[in-house]
């Protein structure tokens, strides 16, 4: 029998436990701030700012320039990008740029030819 009992013991305490039901708590409100004293606080000076020089705005930003995609070889654009930065041409945009003009330029002077 004592067998019996501790097997009993041990299966109603393996038995589900009842679902504890979490107790309502009250409602958690932060205290309210107390007001910040008023600070008398000193007046600006009445003279505007100056500006302080800046940059001048890149053609991503200019209404003027768009954005273009285009493909060409690695080893050429490369090439190309080297000698007209050592020409002192800033970067890879103004090269097109001139090669448009300068295209634009012959075409019109072959129109104007008859």
């Amino acid at each position: 029998m004592n067998l019996e009992a501790a097997l009993k013991g041990i299966k109603e305490t393996q038995s589900p436990m009842k679902a504890r039901e979490p107790k309502p708590q009250a409602p958690s409100t932060p205290p309210a701030p107390a007001p910040a004293p008023e600070v008398a606080r000193p007046q600006a000076a009445a003279l505007p700012r100056e500006k302080a020089p800046s940059r001048p705005v890149g053609k991503s930003a200019n209404p003027d320039y768009e954005r273009v995609t285009l493909y060409a070889r690695k080893d050429l654009r490369r090439q190309a990008e080297r000698k007209f930065e050592d020409e002192g041409g800033r970067d890879l945009s103004d090269l097109f740029e001139r090669f448009l003009l300068n295209y634009l330029k012959a075409k019109r002077q072959s129109a104007d030819t008859p």
